[in-house]
C-alpha cells in the first residue's frame, strides 16, 4: 500500500516507513560537503608531502650506506706497505685509507652535501670504520607548517679484511 503525503514519497525498507527528502539526509546537511571536501583534500595533500619527503630521506640514507660501503671496502685493502715488506700483514695504512674514502665519496652521486666526515678509524686487526653525514633538503617540507628544513643523515659502516 503506497500513500503520498504532500508530494513527498515515503522510503520503505524492512517494513518500516520513514518520510524524508533523499536517502538518509537530514534537512540541514546539504552544505557540509562544501566544507569537508576541501579540508579533507588539504589533509591528504599534507600527508602526501610528508610521505614524499620522508621517502627522499630514506632513499638518501640507502644511497649513502651504499657509497660508504663501497668506499670502506676499497679502503680496507690499503695495507701498511712498510709493515707488509717486513711480513706484517695485520696493519692498515689509515692515511691512505682516508684518501681512498674521500675520493670515493666525492665521486659518488649523493643526495646532499657532506656536512660531517668522513671519519676513518682503524679498528682491531684489519678492520676499518667510516662515519659520514649528509644534509638532505625536503622537497615539500617548507609548505607544511612545522616540517620544513632538512634532515641530517648519518651512517657508520665498517669492513674487515680476512684471510681465505
Amino acid at each position: 500500500m503506497r500513500r503520498e503525503i504532500s508530494g513527498v514519497e515515503p522510503a520503505c525498507g524492512g517494513g518500516v516507513c520513514s518520510v524524508g527528502r533523499g536517502r538518509g539526509r537530514g534537512w540541514g546537511d546539504s552544505g557540509s560537503t562544501l566544507l569537508l571536501v576541501p579540508a579533507a583534500t588539504m589533509v591528504v595533500l599534507a600527508l602526501a608531502a610528508i610521505a614524499v619527503d620522508l621517502s627522499m630521506v630514506h632513499a638518501a640514507r640507502r644511497d649513502l650506506v651504499a657509497a660508504a660501503g663501497r668506499a670502506v671496502d676499497d679502503a680496507v685493502m690499503s695495507l701498511d706497505q712498510a709493515g707488509a715488506r717486513r711480513g706484517e700483514f695485520d696493519r692498515l695504512d689509515v692515511v691512505r685509507a682516508r684518501r681512498i674514502v674521500e675520493f670515493e665519496l666525492a665521486a659518488a652521486r649523493l643526495s646532499g652535501p657532506i656536512v660531517d666526515g668522513p671519519r676513518v678509524t682503524a679498528g682491531p686487526g684489519r678492520s676499518l670504520h667510516v662515519e659520514v653525514a649528509i644534509e638532505v633538503d625536503h622537497l615539500f617540507g617548507s609548505a607544511v607548517p612545522g616540517f620544513g628544513g632538512s634532515d641530517r643523515v648519518r651512517v657508520d659502516v665498517g669492513a674487515e679484511l680476512v684471510d681465505r
